[in-house]
C-alpha cells in the first residue's frame, strides 16, 4: 500500500485550497509566483523519481520539476532557466532548493545529477535547504511548494477533485521524453 503522509522534515500536507494547486506529473515541470491564480505547485509518485523545488523569497517566484533519468536534469534546466528569467533576474535571485524522492540502489545517479545541477548552477544561486532522498520502495514521497509563504509541504493528490486524468498515451510519451516539457507557465509579468 502507497501512503501519502507527511514527511519528517515538513510536518503537514497541504490542506490549503485545491484550486490554487497546478500539479507536475512526472518528466514535467512548472513555474509559478505568490500572485498567479496558481500559486501552488506540487507534484507526488516520487519513488524511484526525485522532485527539485526551489523559491526565491524576494520575488516569490518557484519552481517544481519531476525528474525519473538522471539526464534529464542537464537537459531540463535549460527550458527551466528560460522561464524564470522571464519573470527574477538572475542578478537578484537567490533560489532555496528542496529535494525529495528516491529509491535506494536505483536513485543514486539521479540524486547525484540533481546536486550537481544544484552546487554548479551558473545562472541562478540556489542553496539546498531540505532534503528527502532515498529510501524503501513502498515510500510514496511527495511535495508542494506555495509560493505564497515559501513553505513545502507533503501532498495528497486526492484533495484535488478536478486533477487532470493521464492516459496510457501520456505515460508512454513520458517514458521516451528526454527533457521536461512545462506543464504550468505562469501568467505573463506584470
Amino acid at each position: 500500500m502507497l501512503r501519502f503522509a507527511p514527511q519528517h522534515w515538513w510536518k503537514t500536507n497541504f490542506t490549503g485550497n485545491p484550486d490554487d494547486i497546478a500539479e507536475v506529473f512526472q518528466a514535467e515541470f512548472g513555474v509559478t509566483r505568490a500572485s498567479d491564480p496558481k500559486p501552488v505547485l506540487a507534484t507526488f509518485g516520487l519513488g524511484p523519481c526525485i522532485a527539485i523545488g526551489g523559491y526565491d523569497r524576494r520575488s516569490t517566484v518557484g519552481f517544481l520539476a519531476h525528474f525519473d533519468k538522471p539526464k534529464d536534469g542537464l537537459d531540463s534546466f535549460g527550458a527551466i532557466y528560460h522561464i524564470l528569467r522571464q519573470y527574477v533576474s538572475p542578478d537578484t535571485a537567490r533560489f532555496e532548493v528542496s529535494l525529495v524522492g528516491g529509491q535506494d540502489g536505483c536513485s543514486e545517479g539521479l540524486l547525484a545529477e540533481m546536486k550537481r545541477v544544484i552546487k554548479g548552477s551558473e545562472v541562478y544561486p540556489m542553496d539546498l535547504v531540505r532534503e528527502e532522498t532515498l529510501g524503501s520502495w513502498d515510500c510514496n514521497r511527495s511535495l508542494a511548494l506555495d509560493t505564497r509563504t515559501g513553505q513545502v509541504h507533503a501532498y495528497n493528490p486526492l484533495i484535488k477533485k478536478d486533477r487532470v486524468q493521464r492516459t496510457a498515451l501520456d505515460d508512454m510519451l513520458t517514458l521516451q521524453t528526454t527533457i521536461a516539457r512545462q506543464v504550468y507557465p505562469p501568467h505573463p509579468p506584470e
